[in-house]
């Protein structure tokens, strides 16, 4: 970039695998008001998060797996997924198979464009 120049804002951004990351004690991902509009299935695979923040973006569906592979909180008592304010419309079935969820965590989907939810779209999350 040169001086002077202001970098444009990325519309429409997805990720494609953030597996490899290593986080301290806080364990905090935070992905809020990134305009995300897809997140693949394995994104998060072999992560280890006490919170992952995804609040505000431009997420319209969850694919089966998405979650696949990531734990929340061996050393936390209150564990958060936050995907509220998105535009999320469609939950796969299997959208939270193999992510492994504290018993006292939070998912937190408010504020977004559900209509339908598939029947037992909750029963592959992994309770500790």
């Amino acid at each position: 970039m040169h001086p002077g120049h202001v970098a444009e804002p990325v519309a429409g951004v997805a990720c494609r695998r953030l597996s490899g990351l290593k986080f301290g004690q806080n364990g905090i991902l935070d992905m809020s008001q990134n305009k995300l509009q897809d997140l693949p299935p394995k994104v998060f695979d072999s992560l280890e998060l006490d919170r992952l923040n995804l609040q505000n973006n431009n997420l319209i569906q969850l694919h089966a797996g998405t979650f696949q592979g990531l734990t929340f909180g061996r050393y936390c008592s209150r564990c958060i997924l936050d995907m509220s304010q998105n535009q999320l419309q469609v939950l796969h079935a299997e959208a939270f198979q193999g992510l492994k969820f504290g018993q006292n965590g939070i998912l937190d989907m408010s504020q977004n464009k559900l209509q339908d939810l598939p029947p037992k779209v909750f029963d592959s999350l992994e309770l500790d």
